[in-house]
């Protein structure tokens, strides 16, 4: 009896497993138990000025989320796939760009408490380590952005930012990652365009991912409408929370398509 419970317990985590890696196709051919789409997190911290401009620093990162037993047993770990610090470049109401990035990931809850000090050649950025008396030092400059180490609290006035992270992270939450330099999730894999019609109708990703999808498909008016219809038929399908999750997840893709009707 014990060696049948063994030999059921076996077959079940076999049918468990390949249910992960086919599930809805999206799981990636590079790492198994990983959705093939991507997803990215964007943490700005303070807006200061410096040469006219906001400059704004940012933690941005890309990663695959775990599906199937990969989640057990609180969440699981996402699969990484870039990650860096940046900082962004805001000239009067231009779309931000990326002034360069620092080649060492600054700590993403170390963003908010970020300073700067004016220097006659640039800016310095201070981020603070949690936990410690010493702090990350970025310089920017007319040269670029540069990494400069751990510095102990030094004697320099700082002043406050322009803008705060609500203003930054909303400024930022409207403009596509690509647009403003930052690498796009759709860098990271094989992305057809039936493959990414596809994601668009099917929520695949999160909406950063769609919005980019979106963007490379580049539709005409038609062709927004087409897609469109076919979340409708998608959505008629659905019942329940199911039905409800849909419509709520796919509103923000589906503004970006309807203003593409509306426009072109």
């Amino acid at each position: 009896m014990r060696k049948w419970d063994f030999n059921t317990a076996c077959r079940a985590a076999l049918f468990l497993f390949l249910l992960t890696v086919t599930a809805g196709g999206t799981v990636s051919c590079r790492r198994i138990g990983y959705s093939r789409a991507i997803h990215s997190s964007l943490k700005a911290g303070p807006g200061y000025l410096w040469d006219d401009a906001v400059h704004i620093p940012v933690t941005y990162r890309l990663y695959r989320v775990p599906l199937g037993l990969r989640r057990f047993p609180d969440g699981g770990q996402s699969h990484v796939v870039h990650e860096a610090t940046y900082i962004l470049r805001i000239d009067s109401d231009r779309i931000p760009v990326v002034m360069g990035f620092v080649d060492h990931v600054i700590p993403d809850t170390a963003v908010a408490g970020v300073k700067v000090s004016d220097q006659e050649e640039g800016l310095v950025f201070r981020f603070p380590q949690i936990g410690s008396s010493l702090s990350d030092l970025v310089r920017i400059s007319a040269a670029g952005v540069r990494y400069e180490g751990l510095s102990s609290a030094g004697s320099e006035s700082w002043r406050e930012p322009v803008w705060d992270i609500n203003r930054t992270s909303r400024t930022l939450r409207k403009i596509p990652a690509s647009l403003m330099g930052l690498p796009s999730p759709l860098d990271f894999g094989s992305c057809t365009p039936r493959r990414l019609m596809k994601d668009i109708i099917m929520l695949q990703g999160d909406f950063a991912y769609r919005r980019e999808a979106i963007m490379r498909l580049n539709p005409d008016a038609r062709e927004a409408e087409k897609i469109l219809r076919r979340m409708d038929r998608h959505l008629e399908q659905l019942d329940g929370y199911k039905r409800a999750e849909y419509q709520m997840i796919s509103r923000e893709t589906r503004d970006v398509l309807i203003e593409i009707v509306n426009v072109k």
